[in-house]
């Protein structure tokens, strides 16, 4: 029962990526991941930089964040900084 059920899936499995390579022949994937990764990176750094910096482009937000990284204590390590609107509000 298990070696057909193996089998069965390395056949679709095999199907599944010529149906895939057939599919991507002549498309432009590589561009259009290019692309989209620079349009994503231009769309949010705007927010990056205001809150690596602390330049509270984003203050009174849903995007407002606390500047920088913090140090730990007891290992020196830097760790980051939650955005201002995950805290509880609770001291």
């Amino acid at each position: 029962m298990w070696l057909t059920l193996a089998f069965t899936s390395a056949a679709l499995l095999g199907f599944y990526d010529a149906a895939k390579k057939k599919a991507l022949t002549g498309n432009a994937v590589l561009p259009v991941l290019l692309l989209n990764t620079l349009f994503s990176t231009l769309f949010f750094l705007p927010a990056i930089l205001s809150a690596e910096f602390g330049l509270g482009w984003f203050d009174h937000t849903l995007l407002a964040t606390a500047p920088g990284t913090s140090r730990s204590p007891s290992s020196g390590r830097s760790t980051p900084r939650a955005p201002l609107w995950c805290s509880s509000g609770h001291s």
